[in-house]
């Protein structure tokens, strides 16, 4: 393929480049005798063919006026009605009156649990000169005025006279129009800087068909109209270059690259103050344009006789120039594979929000790299031939455009790469992932009416590419592909419904298709297969297998059985359906079985194979949208891999595992496996580890010595089981009219025992929104196994055997949290309980290029007796949660005593932290006393019992009040290690609300506060670590911060010698909020 090269206004260049198509790839298969074959069809080679009698001609005639925006405009339209019906009314479009505030668009973003971002809230906020619309000025047909009535966008017009079937009818108009601020693909001043991308710009006739009138409101979704010719003249001041539908009629006039001499030169435009561009353009349902003073303009000449336009502003020519090569190619491989380009030019600007197709125009954001300009402009072609030259109804089927679009885009971006033909699961996993949350909605919905945009977006981009994919896999890939060419051969030109596709593809197949178009478009029904009861014995020379399948959703489909055979080799089984009356075409080496009825759940296979088998597999290659592939095969469906997380694998339960390695002063070296499991169609997750501390184990318990801890009458309970380590959850979420999520988790660490069982619930409509709440209740236990354990963490860490039940609310959105936390429970025959509760709130904000947060806090247990574990800590969390986080407690055990010895805190909550390292009593005294002559040691049933020395809690409370504020910096740009950092400015303030004047000490301030500055990293957002953070719950959610509190107001107790003065704290953030 050659082209030629226009660049203007840049000099012209003009090289002449060969481009060689690669072959195309295609799936092939041997053919098996069918009960009903294929019809034979004709060939493409009338590849200009004319289209049937149009239904509208325009002439347009306008006048655009940049500097107020305005828009002036002469329409003339013929209209002729196909229909056999009499018409007494018609309708119109009025696009540009949905750029309003209180409109149907915007109304309609303002219900949506998921509005579009490009659209809101920018609409709610359009000023008087940035709204859009149209006013009619005058309306005649025939010469005789009409009448009309406005609703939102749509307009109704009564006709003076009915039009008969067959009658044609001449309306005149005259309009004047305010351009919109470019708010969704329509309007002036895009977000890039395009001045004019000119979309749905014009009143519109409706479409009329068997159905009647669609005269839908411009609520967001895309358009239905009748094909036609547009003849339109477009008046600009002479500076703008302009694209648009159809081929320009006058270049020797306007100049800008639109023609060239024998000598590759431009002619240069007219010298005046405005140009006017005459387009024409036939066999389309829609014309459009954009305009910009500063567009280059590339003209690329094709092989296959139509042009290509390129448009796009100089910051991005670089990128764009990538596009001389790659959009013929990418359209030349759609003619091969989905029919010839019937229209004589293809104008690829740069535009609009984001991508959109027009007739013979597509208007796509141009600030994208290479692989994201390739992508969107593959997508936005591939429309030309399923919603361009077949005229499908987007606003009613949008999964016939989208999704087949989709798919076609798939496909050509392999081909453009070199790459083999592509897999579509990952449309098959939208589609389930959404029917698992409950989101999903049938494909042939109406575009406006989905309850929510992103169950728009799955159903027609992911479940149509799903939809066309899966074709393959029940009539053959190769029928499949045959049916998209006599597709276009039919309806080019011609709009086409769901029932033509149906008709199509039964016609070229041979095969009864209504019942798979009705399943997977009309209907929201579960496809579930499983292999069960898998026999083989001897028989002779050959193996007799039996095997028993069952349907256990509601959808039916033929099913592909692959048998793998012990000798490595496989035998493929198709088993049809009976109501296809037919089979797909198969290889010669595959064996036919009976159809299954549909109405037997079961069905029952033997087949003789020369070789034992070894298993048998479902629909192995992921074609079908099967709710649980699990149960598909009879091999154990399990994938382990080495040092990685999890893969979303559909047709395993996938494991990643990795080896630990610990040290702890009381426990020694320690070593073990960790391994996490998932599989993404069910919501299981599952986790375990196992570890082993030798120097304990093999010692009886003895080793390292901790004896020096213990009074020396108490007998020792040092156990060599306390030198096994194990950690197992099991967690699964599912949809029962709330989102349900329960975790069960058994764990031993460190010589503690801690079990829990939580259930969760949320409002599914939450997964939507800017926002989440859930409801979480739960019982956890706790058991100190040993003295190894209870010398380590309760005369240190002050862990307590402990019984509760826990009640958890918590809502959060990008810009505030809170939480509500109730806990009950007592000590096993002890005087602690966890009786406690917390309210907790946070709002941020963004200040200019910072982020700013308030933070309140409260937090109350019962006085005197509440575990010292589970007391508030200003500024931090409480020992218990340091201890439930696995990168605190990896460190923490490096040190003899942590709160003594390790230069490491776990911030979470509000308030000052210049306090957290302290273990100074805060009052005179507490209120459990403990005989300190047995250094805090007593016994109880005659077992070694072991309490806190209450002398050295950190800095703790059974009720504090606490608020802090924190100024955050935008996230460093520049080498990747320093992207992950953040600075902050803090302050902090805290009042103890436990102690009375006789009780505190007299040197102690009541309310405690404290500001400073602060050091963030995030090592979540460190790139290529988090494949590590993924499958370790050291690394998950680490943020390391530092801490300097440089003013204290009780500077005495936090070890001061004045309220100024260098302070320091190294930790994790143990609290993360929405915006950290």
């Amino acid at each position: 393929m050659t082209y030629r090269l226009s660049i203007y206004p840049m000099i012209r260049i003009s090289p002449a480049v060969s481009l060689f198509l690669i072959g195309l790839l295609s799936a092939s298969s041997g053919q098996a005798h069918q009960p009903s074959d294929p019809i034979s069809l004709p060939s493409h080679s009338d590849s200009k063919r004319q289209s049937p009698n149009p239904t509208v001609h325009y002439e347009m005639d306008i006048t655009v006026h940049p500097d107020r925006h305005a828009m002036e405009g002469r329409q003339r339209l013929t209209y002729t009605n196909t229909s056999p019906d009499t018409l007494s009314r018609v309708f119109y479009h009025l696009y540009f009156n949905a750029f309003q505030p209180h409109s149907m668009m915007a109304e309609r973003n303002r219900e949506l649990p998921d509005p579009d971002p490009r659209t809101a809230p920018r609409i709610f906020n359009l000023g008087p000169d940035e709204t859009g619309y149209h006013r009619i000025e005058s309306l005649t047909q025939d010469g005789n005025t009409v009448s009309h009535r406005i609703f939102d966008t749509v307009m109704e017009v009564t006709l003076a006279q009915p039009l008969p079937p067959g009658g044609q009818a001449v309306f005149d108009m005259t309009f004047a129009s305010q351009i919109p601020l470019q708010t969704r693909r329509s309007g002036r001043d895009s977000r890039e800087g395009i001045d004019y991308s000119m979309t749905q710009w014009y009143p519109k006739l409706a479409q009329y068909d068997a159905r009647g009138w669609h005269a839908d409101p411009y609520v967001g979704r895309e358009f239905y109209a009748p094909f036609g010719t547009f003849d339109v003249r477009i008046t600009l001041p002479s500076e703008y270059i302009v694209g648009a539908t159809g081929t320009l009629r006058n270049p020797d006039e306007v100049g800008h690259g639109y023609v060239s001499d024998s000598l590759n030169m431009d002619i240069p435009a007219a010298q005046t103050d405005s140009l006017t561009w005459h387009f024409f353009a036939e066999n389309v349902h829609d014309f459009a344009w954009s305009a910009d003073p500063d567009y280059i303009h590339d003209v690329l000449e094709t092989e296959a006789g139509y042009t290509i336009h390129l448009l796009y502003q100089p910051d991005v020519a670089e990128v764009w120039q990538t596009l001389h090569e790659a959009a013929p190619k990418i359209m030349a491989f759609f003619e091969e594979r989905y029919g010839p380009y019937l229209y004589p030019q293809m104008t690829i600007a740069q535009g609009g929000d984001g991508g959109m197709e027009y007739p013979m125009i597509t208007l796509v954001t141009g600030r994208r790299s290479p692989p994201s300009l390739h992508g969107v402009t593959a997508h936005e072609v591939a429309h030309m031939w399923f919603y361009g030259m077949i005229g499908s109804n987007e606003a009613d089927h949008a999964w016939m455009d989208e999704g087949f679009t989709n798919y076609a885009t798939r496909e050509a971006l392999a081909h453009l790469r070199g790459q083999p033909r592509p897999s579509h699961a990952g449309a098959l996993a939208g589609v389930l992932n959404m029917k698992r949350l409950g989101l999903f909605e049938p494909l042939n919905t109406p575009s406006d009416w989905f309850d929510t945009n992103v169950a728009y977006g799955v159903s027609s981009y992911s479940g149509g590419a799903m939809m066309l994919d899966m074709l393959g896999y029940v009539i053959s890939d190769s029928l499949r592909d045959r049916f998209l060419l006599e597709y276009h051969r039919r309806f080019a030109f011609r709009h086409a419904g769901p029932h033509d596709v149906e008709h199509v593809a039964e016609q070229v197949s041979g095969i009864r298709l209504d019942w798979y178009f009705q399943q997977f478009g009309d209907v929201n029904w579960e496809l579930d297969y499983a292999v069960q009861r898998f026999r083989q014995t001897r028989d002779g020379t050959a193996w007799r297998t039996t095997m028993t399948l069952k349907r256990l959703g509601r959808a039916v489909m033929p099913i592909d059985l692959q048998i793998t055979l012990e000798d490595g080799s496989v035998q493929w089984v198709h088993i049809p359906l009976g109501i296809m009356q037919g089979h797909k075409p198969v290889p010669e080496d595959w064996i036919v079985a009976a159809p299954w009825a549909w109405t037997s759940p079961e069905y029952a296979l033997e087949v003789m194979l020369p070789v034992r088998p070894r298993s048998a597999e479902i629909d192995p290659y992921v074609r079908t949208p099967e709710s649980d592939r699990l149960n598909n095969t009879t091999a154990r469906p399990i994938e382990i891999s080495f040092l990685k997380p999890p893969s979303p694998n559909m047709r395993r339960y996938n494991y990643g595992w990795r080896p630990l390695v610990q040290v702890s002063q009381f426990w020694g070296l320690g070593a073990g496996v960790q391994y996490r499991g998932a599989y993404p169609l069910t919501g299981k997750e599952r986790k375990g580890m196992v570890k082993i501390w030798p120097q304990v184990l093999f010692s009886g318990g003895n080793e390292p010595d901790v004896s020096y801890f213990l009074a020396d009458h108490e007998p020792s309970n040092l156990r060599a089981l306390n030198g096994i380590d194990y950690d197992f959850s099991n967690s699964e979420e599912y949809l029962k009219g709330y989102m349900i999520k329960w975790s069960a988790r058994a764990q031993k660490q460190l010589g503690v025992d801690q079990n829990d069982l939580w259930v969760s619930f949320s409002d599914p409509d939450d997964l939507l929104l800017p926002r989440s709440r859930r409801l979480t209740v739960g019982v956890n236990g706790r058991f100190l196994t040993s003295d190894r354990a209870r010398t380590r963490y309760t005369s240190s860490l002050h862990l307590q055997d402990m019984l509760s039940v826990y009640w958890h609310l918590e809502g959060a959105s990008d810009w505030y949290r809170y939480a509500l936390f109730v806990e009950t429970g007592v000590e096993d025959d002890g005087p602690y309980t966890a009786n406690r509760m917390s309210m907790d709130l946070a709002v941020g904000m963004p200040i200019g290029p910072f982020t700013g947060s308030v933070r309140l806090f409260f937090g109350g247990g019962e006085p005197d007796v509440l575990s010292p574990d589970k007391r508030f800590r200003f500024g931090g969390v409480s020992i218990e949660d340091q201890w439930n986080d696995a990168a605190y407690r990896t460190v923490e055990g490096l040190f003899e005593e942590p709160f003594r010895d390790a230069p490491w805190v776990a911030f979470g909550a509000p308030g000052p932290v210049a306090y957290m390292r302290q273990t100074e009593p805060y009052a005179h005294s507490e209120h459990i006393h403990h005989d300190q002559d047995t250094d805090a040691h007593a016994h109880r049933n005659g077992d070694s019992d072991i309490h806190p020395d209450e002398e050295n809690i950190p800095f703790s409370v059974t009720e504090m009040t606490a608020f802090s504020a924190r100024l955050l910096t935008p996230r460093l740009q520049g080498p990747a290690l320093l992207r992950p950092l953040r600075l902050e400015l803090f302050m902090g303030i805290g009042h103890v609300g436990d102690l009375n004047e006789e009780e505190r000490d007299e040197r102690r301030k009541r309310t405690l506060m404290d500001a400073g500055i602060g050091v963030r990293y995030d090592l979540n957002r460190l790139r290529g670590f988090d494949r590590w953070v993924r499958q370790s719950d050291f690394l998950s959610d680490l943020v390391l911060v530092a801490r300097f509190p440089l003013w204290a107001n009780d500077y005495e107790y936090a070890d001061s010698d004045a309220p100024f003065a260098f302070r320091w704290l190294l930790g994790v953030q143990l609290d993360r909020l929405p915006w950290d």
